[in-house]
């Protein structure tokens, strides 16, 4: 039966394993007996200890949100209205794109298209009063003719017998009498061009397609003007809102020189924390764990495996200018100055 106790003020934590490997742990004098004692050795261990590396392995949101506390920097308002403005850009510019193709592909201005719709009814109208009219008109010589010959046929008639002379002169009298009538309806007459307004209402059709394609195509500009002057307002709040927002950064309180806070996250000299080299992350790591707990001195890194002897060397040297006390957990037997614990026993 093996038996390793470690006693702190006021707390004993016992752990016994039986010669069949199986694990007991009891811990005496807890303020919480509401979770298990290893979860509570756990929690009161990391809450005693800092860990450098565990900050490393948070995710980049949780690292940005760490270190807003820290420097008591919030640029949520600033994000999410920057958010707004961009996703609004970029619906904007995708119309603007849209309306841009379209444009493109719209049918060239027509320099001789009318400002209205030519009326093919009108035109229709005038042709057909047009057409009646020469069928007036002709009608009207025609029959001027008949009666210039009935004219003629009479006066020879009275020349050639003068019995009949009273009837032909009064005959005579009125074919002048409707001849005067006659002639003054044809001098009265105002002639219609029928070539012209035919052409006119065949030229109809082409005219109201130029009118139809002017039109669509100023009212595509007009949309394209739009939205390029909504694109360039959304621009200008973005950049604002940007620098309002490194206006805020710049004015905080970083725990490490260098430090800040980009769209993707952690940022060191400019670069994101995970593209930074292994020492930079160990740096701002370590500076991130001694400022999230300015009162505890001891730095426990669980996971020590994952540090070669370079890094291991530049972890300690940090620990060390930070006026900490450090242990690492490693598997292995070979490092200077290491406390092995085998099967619960230091040897």
């Amino acid at each position: 039966l093996l038996d390793s106790r470690l006693v702190v003020p006021l707390i004993v934590v016992e752990r016994t394993i039986t010669p069949d490997r199986k694990h007991k742990l009891k811990v005496t004098g807890r303020d919480d007996a509401s979770t298990t004692p290893q979860r509570w050795l756990d929690d009161h261990i990391k809450s005693i200890t800092l860990d450098p590396l565990a900050i490393l392995s948070m995710p980049a949101q949780k690292q940005s949100d760490l270190l807003r506390s820290l420097v008591g920097v919030t640029t949520t308002d600033l994000d999410e209205d920057r958010e707004t403005a961009f996703n609004e850009r970029r619906d904007v510019s995708r119309d603007l794109r849209a309306a841009q193709a379209e444009l493109a592909g719209a049918k060239p201005h027509v320099a001789d298209a009318p400002k209205e719709r030519v009326s093919t009814d009108k035109l229709s109208q005038q042709l057909q009063e047009a057409v009646k009219g020469q069928a007036d008109f002709d009608a009207m010589q025609a029959e001027h003719a008949r009666e210039t010959s009935r004219y003629n046929d009479t006066k020879a008639d009275i020349e050639r017998t003068e019995k009949r002379l009273a009837a032909l002169k009064a005959e005579l009298e009125a074919c002048i009498d409707a001849g005067k009538k006659r002639l003054a309806a044809i001098n009265a007459w105002v002639k219609v061009d029928v070539t012209k307004v035919r052409d006119q209402l065949a030229d109809a059709g082409r005219l109201n397609d130029a009118f139809a394609s002017n039109a669509s195509r100023t009212a595509i500009s007009t949309r394209v003007t739009s939205l390029e002057e909504a694109q360039t307002g959304l621009t200008d709040v973005i950049i604002e809102i940007d620098s309002q927002k490194a206006h805020r950064l710049a004015a905080a309180k970083w725990p490490l020189d260098g430090l800040s806070i980009g769209d993707a996250g952690v940022t060191f000299n400019g670069v994101p924390l995970e593209q930074a080299s292994q020492a930079e992350q160990l740096r701002v790591c370590v500076a991130l764990a001694a400022a999230s707990k300015p009162d505890v001195g001891i730095v426990l890194v669980r996971d020590g495996c994952r540090l070669d002897a370079a890094s291991l060397k530049l972890l300690l040297t940090l620990v060390t200018e930070a006026g900490l006390q450090a242990f690492v957990e490693r598997v292995g037997l070979g490092d200077a100055g290491a406390v092995i614990i085998e099967n619960g026993f230091v040897k």
